[in-house]
């Protein structure tokens, strides 16, 4: 039979508010100061030693059960010490040699009510405890298997991998049901996504760090405080496990394609995109205050050794809502907003460098897969005009349309720089998109301080000529191609307008440049006109138009002439000359203003000769050659203008050196003076009149002192004629040819000179001579 029992039961308690007596088993204590220890009380259950399946005694110590009120609890611990250590507290299973070990099992009291706050909880340091240890006793380490949630409100550390699996085999378990749960930190040297022996099925390898549905703030923190170095993706040379040339990166704000904000595949390439309607912000940290030098952003496309380098594009926004514009592109360099000696960032725009030294064809260019040489380049961007349907003559050259059109869509070559283009948008039905260039403004108040400069400049070069600057206006297919309007700003109410300057530079070594002032050819319609026009003014004189030629230094030579022509009619149908048109300004206030005067003026000599002046008309092979005329100016009221021609003194006043008048002295078959069409009037000749041909006067002529109404010789003048002088009749003077009493006999005398020293009447033509009688017809002295 079973052995016999020991019961010790205390007495029961029937009254109200009353409890059992107890039970109290207490071992003797050791009351010496000299290590007197307390006694042990062990309470132990009684051993199976058969060697069939007889199992150990049981030891069960519970607490009081209650209806109404709280469970007896049972507590067990370990004994206090004052100075030395506490008693431990040990629960262990019982040890098998071939069996099973017993199990250590701590499990909370259930509810009835099956609600979870109303569960009993383990609890293991609640109080007083400064460190828990779970799994490893000694050296020896063991698994530790947590079914169900696992909540650490503390700092969670792991000294090797972390596994989350579904198996239950060698590592971690933690249901797919089930999730950790820390709410301070966790401790681990790497976090990775499943690998194919940690599922029984196919594997989820995804790793997914995401935010709490609780709290104010949902934020994913990584290495916010003590990071060094932060680095996603790429290729970890010392690892064992699938080491990627590549990984693909993705940052992403939900689950649509618009949704990507940074994209990396697996090729390198980098997609950045905002929401919709929302900015995308690079910027440096600002520094102001920390006396530091605000950040640099570099945007740099990497470089390769094969083929062309890679392209850098920036392109603002497309639009399709109805009248409005696409987004502007703006780039803008930093400004100082400091006030003493602030300067603003400089925008630099440069072409690329062209490191090639050899293999340079500087004769030829690659134009859209046409080579064209040098001077036919050269001379479509200088302009062209059509020859025919299929050609254009660009300064004497002839140039297909293909070669032009490739010209013009943009050329390279080799070891040539890169270019900086900038062009304004393509329009489909309007007006295609403006480049504007403009100095920057200034908004200070000293009168020296001016806005910024617009500078063009070619390039320069080491030997050869340096790089052209080239101003042309756009083409049309089809009608007018466009101005091209060189002007300063009107000025302010105390300024004057800017000056426009065109000039050439210096030269060390031959001819300075020239200066090209030319309108194109026209096929059907006029050569454009070419206008030099001063602007009018209101309180001082009219500005002038000064055209001077340059001057040389050089021995034998001569300064620059100035020439100016009209255009030629080549047509041989009627096709005329233009004209050419000098013309002083006009007077026109009613008070006494001059017309303005002109003057053409041969160039002075010191040694040599000065400069002749020619006016002529023009030549003609069979019409008439054009006519020369010099009119003094009429008048309404005044006198007219005089015409005043002299010949050039001398300063040694020797009548031989003096400069002579010469009217007519190579080509002329006749001289009209006094006359333009039916108008006669009186000519005065003041000195000697020497005709050297026949001398025929259609009417009287009066030899007088007086200066009224008639031809005027005074009488110390003689007229001397060297061969024959016509007129009807020769009289002495009468009394209103001369102031005083008229002399007026007529004396006809031999002359001193010659061998011969005859008065001949009649010898050759005469029918008849008469010398005295009445002349019944005369109205004078009959």
């Amino acid at each position: 039979e079973n052995g016999g029992a020991v019961v010790i039961k205390a007495g029961e308690s029937h009254a109200d508010s009353k409890k059992g007596g107890g039970v109290f088993i207490t071992s003797g204590a050791g009351t010496s100061a000299q290590e007197g220890s307390g006694g042990e009380l062990v309470m132990m259950a009684g051993n199976a030693e058969g060697s069939s399946a007889g199992d150990g005694g049981r030891v069960e110590i519970r607490g009081g059960k209650a209806v109404g009120g709280r469970g007896g609890d049972v507590a067990v611990s370990g004994g206090n010490s004052y100075s030395g250590d506490g008693g431990a507290l040990i629960l262990q299973g019982g040890s098998s040699e071939t069996g099973t070990g017993g199990d250590v099992i701590v499990d909370a009291g259930e509810s009835g009510t099956h609600e979870e706050s109303k569960e009993g909880m383990i609890r293991i340091a609640p109080t007083s405890a400064s460190y828990v240890r779970i799994g490893r006793s000694g050296s020896k380490t063991v698994r530790t298997d947590v079914f169900g949630d696992l909540t650490v409100h503390g700092s969670f550390v792991s000294t090797n991998s972390m596994v989350f699996q579904d198996t239950y085999a060698e590592r971690v378990h933690v249901s797919q049901e089930q999730d950790l749960v820390i709410q301070e930190e966790t401790r681990v040297p790497k976090i990775t996504g499943l690998d194919s022996e940690d599922v029984s099925a196919t594997p989820t390898s995804t790793l997914t760090l995401d935010a709490g549905q609780g709290g104010s703030d949902q934020w994913i923190e990584i290495g916010p405080w003590e990071a060094e170095y932060i680095t996603i993706g790429g290729k970890n040379n010392n690892a064992s496990h699938g080491a990627r040339d590549q990984s693909a990166l993705l940052l992403r704000q939900g689950y649509d394609e618009a949704d990507k904000r940074l994209q990396m595949n697996r090729t390198g390439a980098i997609l950045m995109q905002a929401a919709a309607s929302m900015p995308i912000l690079i910027h440096t940290n600002p520094t102001r205050g920390t006396n530091n030098t605000g950040g640099d952003i570099d945007m740099l496309v990497g470089s390769g050794d094969t083929g062309h380098g890679g392209n850098m594009t920036l392109t603002s926004g497309d639009t399709v809502d109805a009248r409005h514009r696409g987004g502007f592109l703006t780039l803008t360099a930093g400004g100082n907003n400091n006030t003493v000696g602030g300067r603003g960032g400089v925008v630099k725009v440069t072409g690329g460098f062209a490191g090639g030294t050899t293999d340079c064809d500087l004769d030829y260019y690659e134009c859209g897969g046409l080579n064209i040489t040098v001077a036919m380049y050269e001379a479509v961007l200088h302009g062209c005009t059509t020859k025919n349907s299929t050609h254009f003559l660009c300064s004497s050259l002839d140039v297909s349309s293909d070669q032009r059109t490739a010209v013009l869509g943009g050329c390279t070559q080799k070891c040539l720089g890169g270019a900086v283009e900038v062009s304004g948008g393509l329009s489909s039905g309007g007006v295609g998109g403006a480049v504007v260039v403009t100095g920057g403004a200034t908004s200070s108040t000293d009168p020296y301080a001016r806005g910024g400069n617009v500078e063009v400049r070619g390039g320069t070069a080491a030997l050869g000529s340096g790089g052209a600057v080239l101003l042309s206006s756009g083409r049309s297919a089809q009608r007018s191609s466009g101005e091209v309007l060189v002007r300063t700003e009107t000025s302010g109410n105390d300024g004057v307008s800017g000056e426009i300057s065109v000039e050439t530079g210096a030269s060390a070594v031959g001819d300075s440049g020239g200066i090209t002032l030319a309108t194109g050819s026209a096929m059907t319609g006029a050569g454009g006109d070419v206008n030099l026009l001063v602007g009018s003014g209101d309180t001082e004189n009219g500005g002038a138009v000064v055209i001077k030629a340059g001057e040389s230094h050089a021995d034998s030579k001569k300064g620059g002439g100035v020439f100016i022509t009209s255009g030629a009619g080549t047509s041989a149908q009627e096709g005329s000359g233009g004209e050419l048109v000098m013309m002083a300004g006009n007077a026109e206030g009613s008070s006494a203003g001059d017309g303005g005067r002109v003057e053409i003026r041969g160039g002075k000599a010191v040694g040599g000769r000065g400069g002749d002046v020619a006016v002529s008309g023009g030549n003609s092979y069979s019409g008439d050659g054009g006519a020369l005329i010099l009119q003094g100016g009429s008048s309404e009221t005044g006198t007219g203008g005089d015409v005043i021609v002299d010949a050039g003194e001398s300063g040694t006043h020797e009548e031989s050196k003096e400069g002579m008048i010469r009217i007519a002295p190579t080509s002329a078959s006749y001289v009209r003076i006094g006359r333009s069409g039916s108008k006669t009037v009186r000519t005065d000749v003041f000195g000697d009149l020497t005709v050297h041909g026949s001398f025929v006067s259609t009417n009287s002529m009066v030899f007088q002192d007086t200066y009224a109404e008639r031809v005027h010789v005074s009488q110390e003048q003689d007229l001397v004629i060297q061969e024959e002088t016509r007129v009807p009749k020769i009289t002495g003077l009468d009394s209103e040819d001369v102031s005083a009493t008229p002399t007026s006999t007529l004396t006809l005398d031999a002359g001193q000179g010659g061998s011969d020293q005859w008065i001949e009447i009649g010898p050759w033509e005469a029918e008849y001579i008469t010398i005295g009688g009445k002349n019944n017809n005369a109205s004078h002295g009959a």
